[in-house]
């Protein structure tokens, strides 16, 4: 058994190397004294429509998708938000794909988006008046995975993600249990999570509370790369207090490193969800 298991995680490395081209580590740090501009990515964003913010409308992504993942779509005769980081699949001038990160508050169309950003304390919130939440790295590098290439497809491995994303910001729906496993008993066990993105997580870097850090936006992570990802703070069409969304824009201040490093290799996930479990299996073994 041991035989055919280490057979099974050698070949998902070989697709995964196939998949991204030569292989170079990946690694998680935030890099010093880096400012990506994300005040001007904030100003830009939030001084559209008179200084109202961006103006959509919500469609979901898919109907599998509903309450869970949606595309932001601008509402006619209005400014539109910057897409450019976004793979063509999740963005495009009109639209960008997204994830709830609330999941029990009201959506509505006609709604007022703005970049939550505080430059004092580099952060970037939820807006719930009850209890917000901070964006964590783990929830900024995930959706930094999925607006920005073509790695995540279909609707299960968009559940997956999403599940993990909500898991690590801090609030988590009914309908996410199902794609987190024994998280719900064992909030604090990563080593034996269900979910492939948390456990992919782990391989890149080991530390839980990397990941659950507050993630600053005007920050150069290695896993990131030059890209700044905010939680976009919502009201409704009557000035009630709507759903949280998160945003990705490319940094308005690149940053070159010394060596290239590879920002959202997807070496990782061609082993996650792959042969990752093959190789923790391994591991315990």
């Amino acid at each position: 058994m041991c035989t055919k298991l280490f057979s099974i995680a050698r070949l998902s490395v070989v697709i995964s190397v196939l998949m991204v081209g030569t292989y170079k580590p990946l690694s998680a740090e935030m890099v010093a004294g880096v400012s990506l501009g994300a005040q001007a990515i904030v100003d830009a964003f939030n001084g559209q429509n008179d200084g109202k913010g961006h103006n959509y409308r919500l469609m979901w992504a898919t109907s599998l998708d509903a309450q869970l993942h949606y595309k932001i779509i601008y509402m006619a005769d209005t400014e539109r938000a910057d897409s450019s980081a976004y793979y063509s699949w999740h963005g495009a001038g009109h639209f960008f794909s997204t994830f709830c990160l609330e999941p029990s508050t009201a959506n509505y169309d006609n709604s007022y988006g703005n970049l939550n950003y505080n430059p004092l304390t580099s952060t970037t919130w939820t807006a719930n008046a009850a209890e917000k939440f901070a964006l964590s790295v783990g929830g900024a590098y995930l959706y930094t995975l999925f607006a920005t290439t073509d790695q995540v497809g279909g609707s299960t491995r968009v559940h997956l993600l999403g599940a993990a994303l909500r898991f690590l910001v801090g609030e988590v729906s009914s309908w996410d249990w199902q794609f987190l496993g024994n998280l719900r008993d064992a909030p604090s066990d990563w080593e034996n999570a269900d979910n492939p993105y948390i456990q992919a997580l782990l391989d890149i870097n080991d530390e839980k509370d990397y990941w659950l850090a507050a993630y600053n936006p005007d920050a150069y992570y290695t896993e990131i790369g030059n890209y700044s990802v905010f939680v976009m703070n919502s009201v409704g069409p009557n000035g009630q207090y709507a759903q949280d969304f998160l945003y990705i824009a490319n940094a308005a201040n690149l940053y070159e490193p010394a060596a290239t490093p590879e920002p959202a290799t997807m070496l990782m996930f061609g082993l996650g969800l792959v042969g990752l479990p093959f190789v923790r299996r391994l591991r315990k073994r």
